[in-house]
């Protein structure tokens, strides 16, 4: 997923993409640039079950921040035996996440509301 980076408040990086803008705790060994795009690896620390919320937008891949929280709308496009979904969340960006107690189907439009520091970006 390509991001840029606009403000750095310590690990903190708020960050806008094609779908958006969020907050999120910076995870690499390099330290990012202020007005910089990179490609990272995004990982959310949680369940779907925890996280979501209802009413998500349908056919619609957003990102938004406000506060300390951003929210994600994706679609689920698997998930396997052990609970581990894949969540899509543009057409290039495609993250693992651990779907909990949430019963869940495959196509299913999913809206996740994710504290800041739940929501780490790797630099690749």
């Amino acid at each position: 997923m390509k991001v840029r980076v606009n403000k750095i408040k310590g690990t903190q990086i708020f960050f806008s993409c094609e779908n958006g803008d969020a907050i999120c705790i910076w995870k690499s060994k390099a330290e990012p640039t202020l007005e910089t795009t990179y490609d990272v690896e995004l990982d959310i620390n949680g369940s779907i079950s925890d996280l979501q919320i209802p009413n998500p937008e349908v056919g619609e891949y957003f990102i938004h921040a406000k506060l300390d929280y951003s929210t994600i709308n994706g679609r689920l496009e698997s998930v396997e035996s052990d609970g581990m979904g894949f969540l899509r969340l543009s057409d290039d960006c495609l993250i693992m996440i651990e779907t909990g107690s949430a019963r869940l189907s495959e196509g299913q439009w999913i809206k996740l509301e994710i504290h800041y520091s739940k929501l780490v970006i790797y630099g690749l």
